[in-house]
């Protein structure tokens, strides 16, 4: 920044010797002067913000692995709650089996039951 500073310093001390320049010329040199440490001061949230894009693609590129270790994770606890949750269930399935196969070789009828429930 300095030296753009010094830079067109020199510039303007030239032209002013040689008597040479309209007063358009000096306000193009002012607004240049005026306009350069902006665009000097805006280039650093530039760099930050292409940094953080650069990053945060890597970080995309990074995340699908662990995602799928995770999801896999998940999947075998839920297929373990599945095996135990079947494993808790299957006496009292079995009990109501055995249960529908006496009352039917007995020869009642699964209607008259429903009606005997309703009752009660």
């Amino acid at each position: 920044m300095v030296a753009a500073i010094v830079f067109l310093s020199s510039i303007a001390i030239i032209i002013a010797i040689n008597e040479v320049g309209t007063v358009s010329l000096w306000a193009d040199i002012a607004l240049i002067i005026m306009i350069l440490p902006a665009m000097i001061i805006m280039i650093f949230p530039l760099i930050i913000i292409v940094l953080l894009i650069i990053g945060s693609s890597r970080i995309m590129a990074i995340i699908p692995g662990y995602a799928h270790q995770v999801h896999k994770f998940f999947r075998k606890i839920r297929m373990r709650t599945t095996e135990y949750s079947d494993i808790a269930v299957k006496p009292v399935i079995n009990l109501i089996s055995i249960s529908t196969i006496t009352r039917t070789k007995r020869g009642s009828e699964v209607q008259t039951d429903i009606q005997d429930i309703e009752l009660h």
